[in-house]
């Protein structure tokens, strides 16, 4: 089975460091608006990442970062991967 975004949602939201209220606030809305009808479809990461892009730097991720942008990125990365897995 598919691992729903909703998985991969509450893993994010547990690194992410409590002063970005607005990148939570973003993403729990973007969470309640889809779960649970659409939460194991491959088109929800995308929307999902979407949304942490915006709150992370335009270019690849460099060792200067934050260690809470690079976690998303291997729990997004991991969450997604696991889609095509089954």
């Amino acid at each position: 089975m598919p691992l729903p975004i909703t998985e991969t949602h509450k893993n994010i939201i547990c690194v992410i460091p409590k002063c970005h209220k607005q990148l939570i606030n973003d993403l729990e809305s973007y969470i309640t608006k889809i779960a649970p009808i659409h939460s194991d479809k491959k088109y929800t990461y995308k929307e999902y990442l979407r949304i942490l892009l915006a709150y992370m730097p335009n270019r690849p991720l460099k060792n200067k970062d934050p260690q809470w942008m690079w976690d998303c990125q291997e729990l997004f990365s991991s969450g997604f991967h696991h889609l095509f897995l089954e």
